[in-house]
């Protein structure tokens, strides 16, 4: 996508680079896909999801974790937030339910993977906390 719009971008700019390019770009299927990249509401993803071409949404298939999650063997701790602007939900649960060795923490208190408390979102610290707890103890027992 990049490339059809003039070049490569520095990684620091790739996100207003595709921003200011939504909209503007005269093949409906990039476009698709930079609304689609640029978005930042995830109960908005199913929606532009939709409106890329199919091709691509194949192409996209095909890179999912999920595709290949049935044969991860060693445990898989999947700490995530509900409304995450990059990964849907609805990712998470699929691979979790792929994988046989998946255990899932959905937290409000997270922003993709930075954690904001507050005093209504504490029980989310403990559940963090017991997501890493395990996490360090598979890693110091094998």
């Amino acid at each position: 996508i990049l490339a059809r719009l003039g070049g490569p971008v520095a990684p620091r700019d790739w996100q207003g680079a595709l921003e200011a390019s939504a909209g503007r770009v005269s093949d409906p299927g990039v476009n698709a896909a930079l609304h689609l990249l640029v978005n930042r509401e995830p109960k908005r993803f199913d929606q532009l999801l939709e409106a890329v071409p199919v091709d691509v949404r194949r192409s996209l298939s095909a890179l999912s974790p999920v595709r290949d999650a049935g044969d991860i063997e060693a445990p898989v701790e999947l700490v995530v937030a509900r409304e995450d602007k990059y990964i849907p939900l609805s990712d998470a649960l699929a691979f979790a339910s792929a994988c046989a060795t998946a255990r899932l923490t959905i937290l409000d208190s997270l922003e993709h993977v930075v954690p904001h408390l507050a005093l209504d979102t504490m029980h989310d610290l403990a559940r963090l906390n017991g997501a890493l707890v395990r996490t360090l103890a598979t890693a110091y027992s094998r």
